[in-house]
């Protein structure tokens, strides 16, 4: 339930679930995942992040304006 609701307007909540994400993901060498805030994370750990397109071209529109340019560990695998 700590995705949906009102949880998200409290500081100390997002910031708990964010740090536990990020503790998470940085025992890994590589993050592979159709997530677009998931692939954000990784890239921005320094990890291999293969980011793949989904359906309705977001993660493709983000990952061109701005992942691909900042961070050289983060590739888009197209559909």
């Amino acid at each position: 339930m700590s995705w949906n609701g009102n949880f998200w307007h409290s500081a100390n909540f997002t910031e708990a679930v964010c740090s536990g994400l990020t503790a998470y993901l940085s025992c890994f060498d590589a993050v592979h995942t159709d997530r677009l805030h998931i692939g954000i994370l990784g890239a921005s750990l320094g990890l291999n992040t293969v980011l793949y397109e989904n359906s309705y071209y977001k993660n493709r529109a983000i990952f061109e304006y701005s992942i691909g340019a900042r961070f050289l560990y983060a590739k888009l695998k197209m559909a």
